[in-house]
């Protein structure tokens, strides 16, 4: 992950179970961009106040009910601090690209994440090396939660939670 990034280690009972590493967003994303209004140079200036969710494996021998959601919502709560400690700014808005031909969604749904859109799946990746698209859904949520007008401040647009 090139850039600003961190990672946690999501752990049950002393045992690591997922990882999620978030890091710097995409350049650009139609849908996000639309939502969020911005322009060229909003982008270029505000786009380090946004953070990609950019891996989140579960081991494949782990079955918890729930564990996908939770872990989401509790790094939710540690990030932007541990955020604003390693960097020095506080993130406003995280993200995550989910792929359409393999996940629904589910965990960020469940985790009061917005669902923005869809990418026309021509980013990098084994998509781009293969010439086959990948369209991924493209969740977000609000990460200052301290400062609940800054998105809109930022931003230009008020974003609201799933059911509010």
């Amino acid at each position: 992950m090139p850039g600003a990034q961190l990672r946690n280690f999501v752990r049950a009972s002393g045992e690591v179970v997922a990882v999620l590493g978030s890091g710097a967003i995409s350049w650009k994303a139609e849908s996000r961009d639309q939502v969020i209004c911005w322009t060229t140079e909003q982008r270029q200036r505000n786009r380090h106040l946004v953070v990609d969710d950019v891996c989140f494996p579960i081991l494949p021998r782990i079955h918890r009910k729930y564990l996908a959601s939770r872990s989401l919502g509790t790094i939710a709560k540690r990030l932007p601090g541990d955020w604003h400690t390693r960097y020095v700014y506080r993130l406003v808005l995280r993200e995550a690209f989910v792929a359409n031909l393999r996940f629904t969604g589910t965990c960020c749904q469940d985790a009061n994440w917005q669902y923005l859109g869809d990418t026309q799946g021509r980013g990098g990746g084994p998509s781009k090396a293969s010439g086959s698209l990948c369209p991924h859904a493209i969740y977000s949520v609000i990460s200052a939660t301290d400062k609940p007008d800054l998105p809109s401040i930022i931003f230009g647009m008020p974003l609201v939670k799933r059911g509010v």
